[in-house]
């Protein structure tokens, strides 16, 4: 089965909820190598909304806070590159749900696999 979405190829989605508040870990094994995207939710009182992404091996890590009832990305968010050549780009779109006192987080996610020309994708200063 393929799933497609205008120029690119869903290539993960689900719903996952967090174990005890633990970080969610999402791998994809695209052409072989494995691209590891880590959400890490915590609340910070009176704080707004934010994330901050940090490279890790093979993958990122985005450290949100104060994510609740819904809140992510407005769009997809670039998190790797697949290919031979490197000629696809991979985005993630999340949504994140807490609810209540729990510390658990309900993250709705999905991964995307698309040509760089498909998307006019230029690198930063490009």
């Amino acid at each position: 089965m393929e799933v497609r979405s205008g120029p690119a190829r869903i290539v993960g989605s689900g719903v996952a909820t967090t174990f005890g508040g633990a970080p969610l870990v999402l791998v994809a094994a695209l052409d072989g190598q494995p691209l590891e995207v880590e959400l890490a939710f915590r609340e910070q009182a009176g704080g707004e909304p934010s994330v901050g992404s940090e490279a890790i091996a093979g993958g990122y890590r985005l450290d949100c806070v104060n994510f609740a009832d819904g809140k992510g990305t407005a769009e997809p968010v670039l998190v790797g590159q697949a290919g031979p050549l490197a000629e696809d780009l991979v985005f993630l779109h999340f949504h994140a749900f807490r609810h209540g006192a729990s510390p658990e987080t309900t993250v709705h996610w999905t991964l995307y696999r698309v040509a760089k020309a498909e998307v006019g994708w230029q690198p930063r200063g490009g």
